[in-house]
């Protein structure tokens, strides 16, 4: 495969598989700035930060650093705001890159600020973590959290440029690795059963970060994402809410937890997903093999796939109230994505919250 894929928007643009090595020098051949902001999460501050700052030095480059707590809690307009104040006080001038350095958090953070000042700024990513590779890094979703529910408040804002290097992942927390996975998944089963049996039958691969394997299914998920939003880039018709698979459920449990860690996104995802096929196969749209096959899969891959994984109880009123909540739903229906078959899901707009009470009291151990 290519070392870049063009995601072809409005204002095209390559994400580029590379080392972080060699970052800096396509850097510096897509903008002239030599001042540039670099927001990154803390947690890559010892081992990653100082290699890289000197890698972009030694290409000319004067990076100021500003290092941010990564958590879903942090997500907010308070820390946007802050990281807007601190930004504004460096010598910038609106053609100033903003980049992104960290997992989806800092992304969808950074790409906001970006976003808004001056009216937008360029803005580049750099995701470290499998989720942020496969899946936040491409598409220009940005935004925070409120407390009203997950992205609430947000833009459609293209980077300039993705950089991955899928070497980051050696170093990445096992959870956090297992967590990306679910938006790998998540890609087959909306659009290639194909590649979901090849996925089932190459597991092992993904468990023993094959490098070989991995550069494969990133490949591919970019690939399937970036086909998506160029059909649909601003989310106006049916074809990017598919993305969604799993979501719904998944953005309720997360805020429904409080953001706690003990439940991250690609868990919530997986559980998600998981109850997309249960109920799909509850109405009568997809077999219960379909929904066997994802909850062994997921098991096998370390992924919780019910909610009992991670709540002792569930008051499923309040679960229903913040699936409400998504910014899919029109009308007083939910709309949710569920699943004809692997590799073949729909948009259903009209599920009542009765329907969905008596699901979830009954799907709590999966």
């Amino acid at each position: 495969m290519d070392n870049s894929i063009k995601v072809n928007v409005r204002n095209p643009y390559e994400i580029y598989f590379t080392s972080m090595e060699s970052i800096p020098t396509t850097l510096a051949s897509i903008t002239s700035q030599r001042n540039i902001v670099l927001i990154v999460d803390k947690n890559l501050e010892k081992n990653h930060l100082p290699h890289f700052l000197k890698s972009l030095k030694n290409m000319g480059f004067n990076p100021s650093v500003l290092l941010i707590h990564a958590s879903e809690k942090n997500k907010s307009m308070k820390m946007a705001t802050n990281l807007i104040n601190k930004i504004l006080r460096l010598q910038i001038n609106r053609s100033t890159p903003i980049i992104a350095f960290g997992g989806g958090i800092v992304g969808d953070i950074a790409g906001f600020c970006a976003s808004v000042i001056y009216r937008g700024l360029p803005f580049f990513q750099i995701p470290t973590t499998l989720l942020a590779m496969v899946d936040s890094s491409v598409g220009g979703k940005v935004g925070v959290n409120t407390r009203q529910g997950k992205n609430t408040v947000g833009s459609f804002y293209q980077p300039k440029a993705v950089f991955i290097d899928v070497a980051m992942l050696e170093t990445l927390p096992s959870r956090d690795y297992k967590s990306g996975y679910a938006e790998v998944l998540k890609y087959s089963l909306l659009f290639s059963k194909d590649y979901f049996k090849y996925l089932d039958s190459h597991y092992k691969l993904f468990l023993d970060k094959n490098q070989d394997y991995l550069m494969n299914i990133i490949k591919n998920s970019c690939g399937f994402k970036a086909k998506v939003v160029e059909e649909d880039e601003l989310e106006t018709q049916d074809v990017r809410f598919l993305l969604n698979l799993g979501h719904t459920f998944a953005h309720a449990l997360e805020s429904y937890n409080n953001y706690k860690p003990n439940l991250i996104h690609g868990e919530a995802v997986s559980i998600g997903m998981v109850l997309a096929f249960k109920l799909s196969a509850n109405l009568g749209l997809c077999s219960t093999e379909n929904y066997d096959k994802i909850k062994e899969h997921l098991t096998n891959i370390g992924l919780p796939v019910a909610m009992a994984n991670v709540f002792k109880r569930i008051n499923t009123k309040k679960i229903i109230k913040l699936m409400s909540k998504d910014k899919k739903n029109h009308s007083s229906h939910i709309t949710l994505i569920l699943a004809e078959d692997i590799g073949k899901c729909i948009v259903k707009k009209d599920t009542e919250t009765v329907i969905l009470k008596n699901f979830l009291d009954g799907a709590f151990n999966g």
